[in-house]
């Protein structure tokens, strides 16, 4: 292949997930120069992988600048890609059978690929005409996007593989799908109905990120660190794979004219697919911390956590540090993990022999231990200081931030501000700051995800910075911040809720 463009195009800075904002070539009237690999994952279905590849051979897109891998998981036989006429440079690679590998064979299939646009497409997902050059369109429009190609079902038994490269080639593939009826999946087609294309309430467009017509850049295939080889059944990996590259700030975009014809019925689960599936849902739900999908129950950890509150140690005596985390870990939101930062040489060994058994607090993580920890959670938290939080304050935040809530939150404290930012929406930023530095990662991802201010009148006790030497003197409020994880909590938390004023913010959306 060749064309490779002397720089990538700028990443998308589109409001949330508005991909309409952004310009692509309209198909047949642009020149294309990225490469693109086809990666096709495959097991025992050497007839339907013959349609697939005919299929390749007539598509819109200059030949010269497509190739096929295709990643064979353990065949007793290898996949026969000899003897079609016009096929774009075809390599063939294969991993052992040892089970269900999807996730591993599409890897497998990528580290051989040598374009900068990778296509995913199953071996029984036949190609329409335009199918690569409308994927391929938008990663020449902007950098940091997944593309999502849609799907019809037709039964293709019968049908040879020239017969297909001539209907593709026509336009007119339909007419050998069978007598129809020609379904889209209905889930796919209700999600698009509920969020409008994924422009609004985007903050689930994972779901409909089916591996089976896909497409992403390679670099951002890279820096998600490809899909999750630890999916060893049917369904849920290319969910979790979309998740992830949400949270590092791509834009979702559903392509119709990606459409691809699966040979075969399947426009809904199979039971056993659903059985499956089902058992694949309680892996997922470890692993996409989303609060709208996880739904989590008290005392419940995760080992994808959905926010990390950051809580600075420097300067502050070790009983606010410690008072301050026991409030955190007390509130109503319980799917997090706290990172305390910036702890004294001092202070260290007591805080680990406090905290460390504990899988909820990570004490003075490292830079890179941070980065990883933050990386896929939803959202970060970040103190201004040590202080004892309200049982509500955090959950009320992850409440109005989940669905189309603001992207960047700050709440005041009493003695403290919390500042917080969804993973995706710094991302994003971030994306924004590789081009140009300024302004600031958090003007940006409020401008791009809006913001809102909490303004609370009364959150309970807090410890203010100037006099932090109280709670180490006073027993009694010291006694607060532990009694919450024990048998007072319930009446503790009623009492706060009555002298609460109910929170006021303010919205701002640029």
């Amino acid at each position: 292949m060749s064309g490779r463009p002397a720089s990538p195009p700028p990443p998308a800075m589109v409001p949330g997930n508005d991909w309409r904002l952004l310009e692509p070539s309209a198909l047949g009237r642009w020149r294309p120069t990225l490469p693109v690999t086809v990666v096709i994952p495959y097991y025992e279905r050497p007839g339907p992988l013959r349609l697939v590849l005919a299929g390749l051979t007539a598509q819109s897109y200059p030949r010269h600048l497509i190739e096929i891998v295709v990643a064979d998981d353990g065949s007793t036989a290898p996949p026969e890609v000899d003897g079609i006429e016009g096929l774009p440079t075809t390599t063939v690679v294969a991993q052992p059978d040892l089970g269900f590998r999807l996730a591993a064979a599409r890897n497998l299939g990528a580290r051989h690929a040598g374009g900068e646009i990778l296509v995913f497409l199953d071996s029984d997902m036949i190609p329409a005409r335009t199918l690569v050059e409308a994927h391929a369109r938008w990663h020449h429009a902007a950098s940091g996007l997944v593309t999502i190609g849609m799907r019809r079902h037709g039964d293709f038994t019968g049908v040879e593989p020239d017969a297909v490269a001539g209907a593709v080639a026509g336009g007119t593939l339909e007419s050998l799908a069978g007598t129809g009826p020609h379904e889209r999946p209905a889930w796919i087609v209700d999600h698009l109905r509920r969020t409008e294309d994924l422009t609004r309430h985007s903050e689930d467009a994972y779901r409909i990120a089916s591996g089976g017509n896909l497409g992403v850049c390679r670099n951002l295939f890279e820096e998600a660190g490809g899909f999750d080889e630890s999916f060893k059944q049917w369904g849920g990996e290319d969910n979790e794979f979309g998740y992830r590259l949400m949270q590092l700030g791509a834009v979702v975009i559903p392509e119709p004219a990606a459409l691809a014809w699966h040979d075969g019925p399947g426009e809904e689960p199979s039971e056993q697919e659903m059985r499956s599936l089902r058992s694949q849902r309680r892996r997922l739900r470890h692993l996409i911390a989303d609060p709208g999908y996880r739904q989590p129950a008290p005392g419940r950890t995760y080992e994808r956590p959905a926010v990390v509150v950051e809580v600075p140690a420097d300067g502050a005596t070790l009983g606010v540090v410690e008072a301050c985390v026991g409030t955190i870990l007390a509130g109503d939101f319980h799917d997090l993990v706290v990172a305390v930062t910036g702890v004294g040489a001092e202070d260290a060994v007591a805080l680990h022999r406090e905290f460390d058994p504990d899988p909820r607090v990570r004490v003075d993580p490292g830079v890179e231990e941070l980065a990883a920890l933050e990386r896929f959670a939803w959202m970060v938290a970040r103190l201004s200081s040590p202080t004892l939080v309200g049982p509500c304050s955090l959950g009320a935040i992850v409440d109005v931030m989940k669905a189309d809530g603001p992207g960047v939150v700050r709440a005041d404290l009493g003695g403290a501000t919390m500042d917080c930012i969804k993973v995706r929406a710094r991302a994003r930023a971030e994306m924004a700051q590789a081009i140009a530095p300024v302004p600031e990662r958090r003007d940006i991802a409020a401008n791009l995800f809006g913001s809102a201010d909490f303004e609370p009148e009364s959150l309970g006790p807090v410890i203010r910075p100037d006099s932090a030497h109280l709670l180490a003197e006073n027993r009694s409020l010291r006694g607060y911040a532990e009694s919450l994880s024990g048998r007072k909590a319930i009446r503790i938390a009623d009492l706060l809720g009555r002298l609460m004023r109910p929170w006021r913010w303010r919205r701002r959306r640029s």
